[in-house]
């Protein structure tokens, strides 16, 4: 039986002391008998090798279908949020820092593909990506040390992606006419919010296919302006050419789809609804959270909502909430014109976070009905269930996902998209996202702070 051997959990190779040990035991086995005989492996070639000859020779091989879910250290989904963003923004440097190289490469024959620094920078995020530094279980001083480096990575991704902006003659001080770039290999059709070199904040409307996208300048009024007014007391309406919310005490009550024609918030449903659980995991705090935390759900009133930006281009309205003596949160729901197929609501939120094994996450009831939902991982796309029907089932009361999370029915779905989160769960038509915990071991400031 074969037994995969090596320095530590972390992927590391056989020590001189792993051989030494090997070749006593194989000693012991021949001389004095009692032992089973041992001999050491040979290259991960030739394993496979021997795989094959068996499987030509008949052996059937047990086959397993769908996920290998770890029923166990679901918290490291979410723990040390910071760090997991700066993985999740340099990932996204690199990509752009690559592509633009790539081109600069072919349109300039003086320019210099950057890969001392591109190795650097992936030397460095992969080694941020360590079984203890990304998923949050490390001490404080690893994260110390894994911020000064993201920092010498983003300085370095920027300073390269300026050079091959240059090398393709768009000027980094913004004179001149304005552009957008694509670097996505599908359309888009987005309002940005621009801030030029010389003049005031205004919105443009981008439209383009990867590469250079067309940029129309939103000075004046639009033909499909969005708008926000406050209906009653602690309650306003925000649309565009595509939705029409309604925010009632800072939670979107309700959400109709002017194209489908339908509404998309669950009856009785509060969308945006951000909720604080008791979060005391029986053994590993940064790694783990239990089914049980689930029990201490309680639901965050908001204190006060204001409209902060009020058309045509994009509509907001920000509401206050208060979590705890010392922590607070901001969070604005914001609302662009010009939308298209592919319009969305956008939310940002703003944590000032002191608390002691808390969980705070935020849900989305939504009126669709599906036995599995959707989550983005490496490469793909795995469904899991939105019940609790066996223990199995239960055991996915919080999985991982990358960029968003997809509840589809027959014809409509709804798709939660967030910005470096990993955490996720679906039960029913409920939609919940993870934002952020506070274990006290074995960082004690894990999370702590803006």
């Amino acid at each position: 039986m074969p037994v995969i051997f090596g320095k530590g959990d972390g992927g590391g190779g056989p020590t001189w002391t792993h051989i030494e040990k090997l070749r006593r035991l194989r000693g012991i086995a021949d001389t004095v008998g009692l032992l089973p005989r041992v001999k050491l492996g040979n290259s991960v070639d030739d394993f496979f090798a021997r795989l094959e000859k068996k499987a030509e020779d008949g052996t059937e091989f047990v086959t397993w279908y769908g996920e290998l879910y770890f029923e166990l250290h679901r918290g490291t989904y979410t723990t040390q949020a910071n760090n997991k963003q700066n993985n999740r923004k340099s990932e996204f440097l690199l990509r752009e820092v690559e592509w633009a190289a790539t081109l600069a490469t072919i349109h300039k024959s003086s320019y210099k593909y950057p890969k001392k620094e591109i190795d650097f920078m992936w030397e460095g995020i992969l080694l941020c990506q360590f079984h203890d530094c990304l998923p949050g279980s490390s001490i404080e001083m690893c994260y110390d040390d894994s911020d000064d480096l993201y920092a010498e990575i983003f300085k370095t991704g920027k300073k390269c992606l300026a050079d091959a902006l240059g090398a393709l003659d768009f000027d980094e001080n913004g004179q001149g006419h304005p552009v957008a770039l694509n670097t996505l290999p599908w359309p888009r059709h987005e309002v940005l919010e621009s801030d030029v070199k010389g003049d005031n904040k205004y919105y443009a409307l981008a439209t383009g296919d990867t590469g250079i996208a067309d940029v129309q300048h939103l000075r004046s009024a639009t033909n499909n302006p969005a708008s926000i007014r406050q209906i009653k007391e602690g309650v306003y309406e925000l649309t565009n050419n595509r939705f029409k919310l309604e925010v009632t005490d800072g939670v979107i009550t309700s959400l109709y789809d002017y194209a489908a024609k339908r509404e998309v918030i669950a009856k009785g449903g509060k969308a945006n609804q951000f909720v604080i659980f008791d979060d005391k995991p029986l053994y590993w705090q940064a790694w783990d959270v239990e089914v049980y935390h689930l029990d201490s759900r309680k639901e965050l009133k908001n204190t006060k909502s204001t409209i902060v930006e009020s058309g045509p281009h994009r509509v907001s309205l920000e509401t206050e909430t208060k979590i705890s003596e010392d922590s607070w949160l901001k969070s604005k729901i914001s609302l662009s014109a010009d939308a298209d197929e592919l319009s969305s609501i956008e939310v940002d939120c703003e944590v000032e976070w002191q608390e002691t094994m808390k969980f705070l996450k935020v849900e989305f009831p939504v009126d669709i009905v599906n036995t599995e939902a959707s989550y983005e991982m490496q490469y793909g796309i795995v469904r899991r269930p939105t019940h609790y029907n066996t223990t199995w089932d239960m055991a996915k009361f919080e999985v991982c996902c990358h960029k968003w999370a997809d509840l589809s029915e027959a014809g409509y779905g709804v798709s939660i998209l967030n910005d470096s989160k990993y955490g996720f769960a679906t039960c029913g038509n409920l939609m919940r996202l993870s934002l952020l915990r506070a274990p006290k071991a074995p960082d004690g400031h894990a999370d702590m702070g803006e």
